[in-house]
């Protein structure tokens, strides 16, 4: 059923709800944001350039070329929209098969992003997303506000649920 969980600090209350995804069960949070963000997002993104670039004798930063399979675990950390707009296909795959949750966010960051995002599109990305657990819906404080990419969130879901039966059926699972 469904739950009610009071957030700390300034935090809106978030309704969760479970949905189904074959034998695993992820949550859906749903609340309110404001149009702005905190910095969280910028001193990621600066410490993962930090990781992979290391000054040279000079001091100016020099790039490290690391293989595929260590860029996927590192990136795995990063926002789905950073990660859409910095790496290349075999990362993207490799790190989004990684996700535990995602976030739906109408911040001022990340709003354009997934506004721009086909439904088709999502669909692809849920059907990467093989561990996906919770999924965060961040909707802006307005009259359709809850109604704000909701077949973006729908068609993450449906693509999860595909991929995660594909999965199984690869692996000679009970689907």
């Amino acid at each position: 059923g469904e739950k009610v969980k009071q957030m700390d600090g300034d935090e809106e209350m978030q309704t969760p709800r479970e949905v189904s995804s074959g034998e695993k069960f992820f949550e859906i949070h749903q609340d309110q944001v404001d149009a702005e963000s905190t910095g969280a997002d910028s001193e990621l993104y600066h410490s993962f350039h930090s990781v992979v670039s290391v000054p040279d004798r000079d001091g100016k930063p020099e790039s490290i070329d690391l293989p595929n399979d260590v860029l996927c675990l590192i990136t795995a950390f990063l926002p789905l929209w950073k990660l859409a707009a910095l790496f290349s296909h075999p990362v993207i795959r490799g790190a989004a098969a990684r996700y535990t949750n995602i976030m739906i966010s109408a911040s001022r960051h990340t709003c354009a992003f997934w506004e721009a995002m086909t439904l088709n599109s999502a669909s692809q990305w849920g059907r990467l997303f093989h561990q996906l657990k919770e999924i965060v819906h961040r909707y802006p404080w307005c009259e359709f506000g809850p109604r704000w990419c909701i077949g973006t969130l729908i068609s993450i879901i449906e693509g999860h649920a595909h991929g995660r039966r594909q999965m199984m059926l690869d692996e000679g699972g009970p689907f």
